[in-house]
């Protein structure tokens, strides 16, 4: 059965971008990560590989560029299997693998085997999404505003810290982060939560979906912490997603039960965990 399958890699163009979104949307809020990815304008050209049974797209990886982590979907448990043989057979060299636990856990010990690669747990993280903020969340004084060219040092500062505390795997160089939060101020994306005399916290909605709107980084310093800031921000920013008639949605470390906790109280319901693995 499996030379039935074709494996395909390294590839970018409209029609299988109309094929790959597609086989997405079949599931489209386990895959809306790897969708929100796909969708986002970049200055460099992402990579997809995929697998296909009868010409029909059966399961896909991609990766923003040829040396970063790999994004996989869903599939079946042949699909997966035959993905990551394939894939370990013209990609030796992966560092990083995110997906949804069932399929990541496939790929992973598929892609050890094939590389001679030792594969440990990195992330296990939570998706959650949102479709009514609960009315009762106790909201902290201040006020979300839009990030200006001004706050860019500021920014680009807790861009940093955030990765720093989140022990972020492949550390954004000083040009992508450059880049980042250039793009992200011009086309009014990052917002800051203002307690009337400085600036407390930060959110950011980058990318999304059709339906979703995806909030990452949530970010307040240390000394700021535990006061009800990131909760401001995210109720905030995520009222303002729905009034776009999109849903929020996020992605928690489920090692942070405050986050998780804070998350929930807002309104947020988990909908799938996803584990990012690191070959070495």
């Amino acid at each position: 059965m499996a030379s039935s399958f074709k494996f395909t890699t390294d590839c970018f163009n409209s029609d299988l971008l109309k094929q790959t979104i597609a086989f997405l949307e079949k599931d489209e809020l386990i895959n809306s990560n790897f969708l929100s990815v796909l969708l986002t304008p970049r200055e460099s050209t992402p990579q997809l590989s995929f697998l296909q049974l009868n010409d029909q797209i059966v399961f896909a990886g991609i990766q923003t560029a040829k040396e970063k982590g790999l994004i996989i979907s869903t599939g079946t448990e042949e699909a997966a299997k035959i993905f990551a043989l394939n894939f370990s057979n013209n990609h030796p060299n992966l560092t990083r693998a995110v997906g949804p636990n069932e399929a990541i856990s496939i790929f992973s010990r598929i892609y050890s085997d094939c590389s001679s690669k030792k594969h440990t747990i990195l992330t296990n993280v939570r998706f959650f999404v949102l479709e009514k903020i609960n009315p009762l969340i106790n909201r902290s004084h201040g006020k979300t505003r839009i990030a200006t060219t001004s706050d860019f040092d500021l920014v680009k500062n807790w861009h940093r810290e955030f990765d720093d505390d989140a022990h972020r795997a492949g550390k954004r160089t000083e040009e992508e982060l450059n880049s980042l939060v250039t793009n992200g101020i011009k086309k009014e994306m990052i917002f800051i939560f203002d307690d009337g005399s400085k600036p407390i916290s930060l959110a950011a909605n980058m990318r999304g979906t059709k339906d979703l709107g995806f909030i990452a980084p949530v970010y307040t310093p240390k000394e700021y912490r535990g006061k009800g800031y990131a909760s401001a921000i995210v109720t905030d920013l995520s009222q303002m997603i729905l009034n776009k008639f999109k849903k929020p949605a996020l992605f928690t470390d489920l090692s942070n039960p405050t986050s998780n906790s804070i998350y929930q109280k807002i309104g947020f319901k988990a909908v799938s965990d996803f584990k990012e693995i690191k070959f070495e």
